[in-house]
């Protein structure tokens, strides 16, 4: 089965509106603890702003964090913890969050436009992703979609992830290596058409790139029959 994904052109923020997200000193009951090297996320609610400024941060207890909404002592996120609060040398309240998934993927450095949270959501859902699922990934890009997949396949599953651009593979890999270890993450640099998986291999692919129609006839026997690949377009003006 295959399906062409389009992605759509309207801003993330409008649909994710829907949906609220609390985290406070009562809510925030996960019980980790923030350590040098953690990746965490901080919030601060402008006036007359229905959504609030946010910043993506690797902690580094030495260092000051510097923010549209002032100075920040790594210290100080540590020691407020998740769902804590400090001030800033502006005076103002941040709240310290933890880390997701989905805006690590928003708010990361990227070299490429990345596969929306709610996008890799779809395809996950049109692949039938499961654990333990075998999955290739061609257009590695920023690889927002080769972390959700990773994650949505387990310990137990694999996804081969290539890409053809260099700087881009180098940079991804240490990127995704960086935020977290995934043991079900394979990164390749090179073309996905010259893949050596065994025929049938594999229990879903995706392939987001500019000709996907190019390589589809090299990488279809790799798919396990009644499976499903997915392409994404940026627009319909490429089909």
């Amino acid at each position: 089965m295959l399906y062409q994904f389009f992605k759509a052109r309207v801003r993330y923020s409008r649909i994710r509106k829907r949906f609220a997200s609390y985290t406070n000193e009562q809510l925030a009951t996960s019980g980790d603890t923030i350590k040098d090297g953690d990746f965490v996320l901080l919030s601060h609610k402008k006036r007359n702003r229905n959504e609030p400024s946010l910043k993506l941060v690797k902690i580094r207890s030495e260092a000051q964090i510097e923010s549209d909404f002032g100075r920040i002592k790594a210290t100080d996120v540590i020691q407020a913890g998740y769902g804590g609060s400090v001030i800033s040398s502006r005076g103002k309240e941040v709240i310290v969050k933890k880390m997701t998934l989905e805006y690590y993927t928003l708010l990361k450095k990227r070299n490429a436009t990345p596969t929306y949270p709610k996008d890799s959501a779809a395809i996950i859902n049109m692949l039938d992703v499961k654990p333990g699922s075998r999955l290739l990934d061609g257009g590695t890009g920023s690889g927002g979609l080769a972390l959700a997949l990773s994650r949505a396949v387990g310990i137990n599953g694999q996804v081969w992830t290539y890409e053809l651009r260099e700087e881009f593979y180098k940079m991804t890999k240490e990127s995704i290596n960086e935020f977290e270890q995934s043991n079900s993450l394979r990164f390749f640099h090179g073309d996905i058409a010259l893949c050596n998986a065994p025929q049938n291999y594999f229990d879903g692919i995706t392939l987001d790139m500019m000709q996907p129609w190019l390589v589809i006839p090299k990488v279809l026997p790799l798919l396990k029959p009644g499976h499903s690949l997915v392409t994404l377009s940026p627009n319909v003006m490429k089909l």
